[in-house]
């Protein structure tokens, strides 16, 4: 998701689906495990409650708040 900026360029967010803080799996710099969100979006995955990321055939799978979110880095 994003928004056009004044400038007429669009705006997201990137997002590390493991916070690197708290031990995450090694390769989680690479780029299948970072994704594209509006500011609203990082924001909740930052302050909401967040359940543990799942991977699925085409990137991943949290429950952000009360629902179920899908993200797709392929």
């Amino acid at each position: 998701e994003f928004f056009i900026k004044r400038s007429g360029k669009r705006y997201c967010e990137v997002h590390h689906i493991f916070w690197l803080s708290k031990n995450p799996p090694p390769e989680c710099l690479s780029p299948e495990y970072l994704v594209a969100v509006c500011a609203n979006c990082h924001r909740m995955l930052h302050y909401a409650e967040v359940g543990e990321p799942e991977r699925t055939a085409d990137g991943w799978r949290m429950l952000i708040g009360s629902k179920v979110r899908e993200f797709n880095t392929g």
